[in-house]
């Protein structure tokens, strides 16, 4: 049955759009009777099956007129294994206008992308309510909400009372004394199988209701298999073995694993949650000669706030009185303070030292610099990768097959042996040594891991598909300005036959309007008054024409070869001899003063102190090092030999970059690219893994995969050796949790682990599974010295 749909439509500005809308709509097989509202800016139409909704929706976004998504991420408790997630996610990708769904369940999160306007939150609540979780925020969440996730569960009760009972059970077990009788052994038993173990009970229901199956099916068919044989030999009055201390020792064993497993993924987790716990909550807003404390969120950009000695900054803003020192480690990961004084930016978490100052807010909330990395973390932790994709799918056919080994287990004894008796007990161990957990929480908790390390000390991955990609690089090109050197040319040499300070006085004057970085870097070397100014006029691409005031005006040309021949001064064999001779001392400009040449100026751009450590670094990593500069030929040759960098090019526009980069692509080379400034936005985006440096442009931030929060080469370094890390975790905890069940279950089925045994070890390789991923949060990145 046909069902009819109304989403907003952006990007339509005229009839012809509204043609091309109705036309994109129509060639799609599954939409009928579609209508476009330009007034409105909403297509209608009729859709033969609902799951095309999203076909439709990257329809029109590759024609060129999105329809605006919201993305929601929901809290939900009570899932435990692999199958609970993939259930809550079947439930939602099920509703109509839910986009895409995915769900983690090491974070015990569904991120849920909606049309935008469509009232879906109570269809959402419901959905994962009737798969048999709970929500645990009210509402989902556009925006990160500054609250730390609950990754712990509270006082294990159900544990601690486990124990008390299943101890008198286990003894005789353990130490070969005499057994409690079958009446001791069924009332101990009872409890722990039906009330401590009723949540076992409770998915499984849920799993059955839901025409699927998880971890809970297994113990709870396992575990009931072992109690009612046992009550069935008991009451039959055989004097065979019972299984009542099997199926409670099971059941508190998969209690304490699944404990210890919760401290485990609250340890991965902590990153995120220090990030978001540690995020200032108040703020002291200045109105007039009045202070009142109010809500972070209530800020707005312009505020003036005051941030007391000891206190952290509220939000991104510029110091407009007073100054002290920050330490903003929980930004950058640097932990040496840094000085700030009146018109400097101060960062949102950062921690004021012994100053009180006043700030102007320039960015607030969620737009503030840690709100975006709160944001970015977030939804890297909740993507799934493609082997995530291939793990779930595996998990979502595991239960049945398990149930059908289990009972080829006990048809197999009992037809070929008659030995009824070890069939029931190996099927019943097969049921419980088989564990789709550790193949659901393998990927996930490895990769919360390691992106949340990586947050810590300043290096952000957009999402999972980044750090993957990251990890296959090759080929690693940088940017020269900003990137491999600190993005502020000095004066370096002043050659003239007159006084330099007066010459350096006169350029600087000159310049004093200018916002070039050559000019700023004169302006910086000046000690002395500027003098009046009474005209400039700039000439891109050669340099500026400036007219100084005074006793007698004096005209400056400062800039290459071609502003001289365009002013026709000429330029004598001597002076051009002086210039080549200071070829080596950066880039150099022409001086002439009253159409007469009087200096050559040289400038550098300083390196960063890491640059060459981090490029040694990258070729000890098999990756080569590119370098490609928009800055003079001779200038970036001087510093490709001075880095011994693999290749290197000169006097490039972005275009040419992005060329570049296409380039090797299509030679099959996996090319990660690193900018700082707008005009590396294209190539940021272009290449297979775009990093963006700390200082760099929102643009080039934007445009990014990997953002690093502070502007340090070797951060680029710890950037690949982190993604590459955690994906060796990923693949030891993809072998360990497919080689557990592997090796386990036939065991199992030939009679060899008896089902306590069994149920240790399946609590065992979930656990195995999530500390190997805890280590991740030990990383720590490589010093520059």
């Amino acid at each position: 049955m046909a069902q009819s749909y109304t989403v907003p439509v952006d990007g339509m500005r005229c009839a012809g759009c509204v043609s091309r809308v109705e036309k994109t709509l129509d060639e799609l097989a599954a939409v009928s009777h579609a209508s476009v509202n330009l007034a409105l800016n909403q297509a209608h139409f009729e859709l033969n099956d609902a799951k095309a909704l999203p076909d439709v929706v990257d329809a029109l976004d590759k024609a060129g007129y999105p329809v605006p998504l919201t993305r929601q991420q929901w809290q939900i408790s009570g899932m435990r294994c692999a199958g609970c997630s993939a259930a809550v996610e079947r439930a939602l990708g099920h509703l109509d206008g839910v986009i895409h769904a995915e769900v983690n369940y090491a974070l015990g999160q569904a991120d849920v992308t909606t049309i935008t306007g469509a009232p879906m939150d109570a269809a959402i609540k419901q959905a994962i309510s009737d798969a048999g979780y709970q929500v645990v925020d009210a509402e989902g969440s556009q925006s990160v909400k500054l609250e730390a996730p609950k990754t712990s569960a509270d006082f294990p009760w159900r544990l601690v009372i486990s124990v008390v009972l299943t101890i008198p059970l286990l003894v005789p077990m353990l130490f070969s004394i005499a057994e409690l009788s079958g009446a001791w052994q069924w009332l101990l038993a009872t409890p722990v199988q039906f009330i401590l173990g009723w949540p076992f009970y409770k998915g499984a229901w849920h799993s059955l209701r839901n025409r699927s199956s998880s971890m809970d099916t297994l113990v709870t068919l396992g575990t009931s298999a072992a109690y009612g044989y046992s009550v069935w030999l008991y009451l039959s009055g055989t004097s065979a073995h019972l299984y009542f201390d099997g199926a409670a020792v099971i059941i508190t064993l998969i209690l304490l694993g699944r404990h210890l497993e919760d401290r485990a993924k609250a340890r991965a987790v902590k990153a995120i949650s220090g990030l978001i716990s540690e995020a200032p909550i108040q703020a002291h807003r200045l109105s007039g000669d009045d202070v009142e404390s109010v809500a972070v969120d209530s800020l707005h950009v312009g505020d003036w706030l005051l941030v007391r000695p000891g206190e952290k900054v509220p939000a991104d803003g510029v110091i407009r009185w007073g100054g002290s020192e920050f330490n903003e480690s929980l930004i950058t990961g640097e932990s040496e303070p840094i000085a700030h004084q009146i018109d400097d930016s101060v960062l949102a978490g950062s921690l004021n030292g012994e100053g009180a100052v006043k700030i102007e807010v320039t960015r607030a909330n969620a737009d503030s610099t840690l709100g975006r990395m709160i944001q970015m973390v977030s939804e890297a932790q909740a993507g799934k990768a493609p082997v995530q994709k291939l793990a779930d799918k595996i998990s979502f056919y595991f239960v049945p097959i398990v149930l059908c080994v289990a009972l080829l287990t006990l048809l197999g004894w009992g037809l070929l042996t008659g030995q009824w008796a070890n069939g029931v007990t190996a099927a019943i161990s097969v049921l419980v040594i088989a564990c789709p957990c550790s193949l659901g929480l393998a990927i996930p908790t490895a990769l919360v891991a390691g992106t949340g390390s990586g947050a810590r000390y300043g290096i952000l991955y957009r999402n999972i598909d980044a750090l993957e990609r990251t990890r296959n690089v090759d080929q690693v090109i940088f940017d020269k300005t900003g990137t491999l050197t600190i993005g502020e040319p000095r004066v370096t040499v002043i050659d003239c036959d007159d006084d330099k300070t007066v010459l350096l006085q006169m350029v600087a004057s000159a310049q004093q309007s200018s916002q070039h970085p050559l000019a700023k870097a004169m302006l910086a070397a000046n000690e002395q008054p500027l003098l009046a100014l009474e005209r400039f006029d700039s000439y891109p691409g050669m340099g500026i024409c400036a007219v100084l005031g005074g006793a007698d005006t004096t005209q400056l040309l400062i800039g290459n070869q071609k502003l001289l021949e365009h002013f026709a001064v000429a330029i004598s064999p001597v002076w051009q001899r002086r210039l080549d001779a200071m070829a080596d001392q950066g880039s150099c400009v022409w001086v002439a003063v009253n159409a007469q040449v009087s200096a050559v100026i040289a400038t550098a751009d300083p390196l960063r102190e890491s640059a060459k450590k981090a490029l040694d670094k990258l070729k000890a990593l098999n990756i080569r090092c590119v370098m490609l500069s928009g800055d003079q030929q001779r200038v970036a040759e001087q510093l490709a030999r001075q880095l011994d960098l693999d290749e290197w090019a000169g006097e490039l526009q972005p275009q040419d970059k992005l060329e570049q980069i296409k380039t090797r692509q299509q030679q099959g080379h996996r090319v990660l690219m690193v900018g700082d400034g707008v005009n590396d936005a294209p190539a940021l985006a272009q290449a297979n893994v775009g990093i963006a440096m700390g200082g760099g442009s929102d643009l080039a931030i934007e445009s990014a995969d990997v953002a690093l929060m502070r502007d340090d080469p070797m951060l680029i370094v710890s950037a690949v050796q982190l993604a590459r890390k955690t994906w060796r975790v990923i693949q030891q905890n993809l072998f360990w949790a497919f080689g557990y069940n592997v090796i386990g279950i036939p065991l199992a089925a030939f009679g060899v682990l008896n089902p306590a045994v069994a149920g240790a070890l399946m609590a065992i390789s979930s656990l195995s599974v999530v500390s190997n991923s805890v280590r991740l949060t030990r990383w720590t990145p490589e010093k520059a010295s």
